[in-house]
């Protein structure tokens, strides 16, 4: 890996632990997150934390084209890391989570003039934040709008659990035992090369 990679990874990881350390406090200390207590209502999405924390796009411009290119695939590997990682049945605050963190993900963005395209598309596509599943869809859609923004040929979307594993297969049997099976498949090719070195 690159050492401009390396960095782009460093940076998009320390932003997203920089929003996880600056949205859950905040949201512990909520009136809304009182009144559950106090009332025993529901977490409620529409009067949580507002999705957008209020604010326009922090960084500038970033001009230099390699840089921007290799920070654009480190953040799209990571948003779909995440969204594939994202609970089956998350709950209201996980929901919110995930939100949050799209919309300061946006924020912070490194470069500005990609932030500001990218709040436009969320504008019109706000995360599905429902599941897995939807959160994965909803990221694969985002990403092919920019992609054919850009001219860029389409992800099929019905491919994305193919293409960004979440190392979430041993959630159910039949993840594990396809995972047995991968294992089983290259422990014989292993055994076929040592065969053929010892001929």
């Amino acid at each position: 890996m690159r050492i401009k990679t390396r960095i782009l990874l460093v940076v998009a990881c320390i932003i997203t632990v920089g929003t996880i350390f600056y949205v859950y406090p905040k949201s512990k200390n909520t009136s809304i997150n009182a009144n559950v207590k106090e009332t025993g209502e529901k977490f409620n999405l529409d009067t949580g934390i507002n999705a957008k924390l209020n604010g326009g796009i922090i960084m500038p411009d970033m001009f230099n084209t390699t840089e921007k290119e290799e920070l654009g695939r480190s953040t799209w590997r990571l948003l779909h890391t995440v969204t594939a990682r994202y609970p089956n049945k998350p709950t209201n605050e996980e929901k919110q989570a995930l939100k949050n963190w799209v919309y300061l993900l946006t924020r912070l963005y490194p470069s500005g003039e990609c932030a500001v395209e990218f709040s436009k598309i969320l504008e019109a596509n706000p995360p599905d934040v429902e599941s897995r599943d939807a959160a994965s869809q909803w990221a694969c859609k985002v990403h092919n709008i920019i992609n054919e923004a850009l001219g860029k040929e389409q992800f099929n979307c019905n491919l994305v659990g193919d293409r960004w594993k979440c190392g979430c297969a041993n959630d159910d049997e039949e993840g594990a035992e396809g995972e047995k099976n991968k294992n089983t498949e290259k422990n014989k090719i292993v055994e076929e090369n040592k065969e053929d070195k010892d001929k």
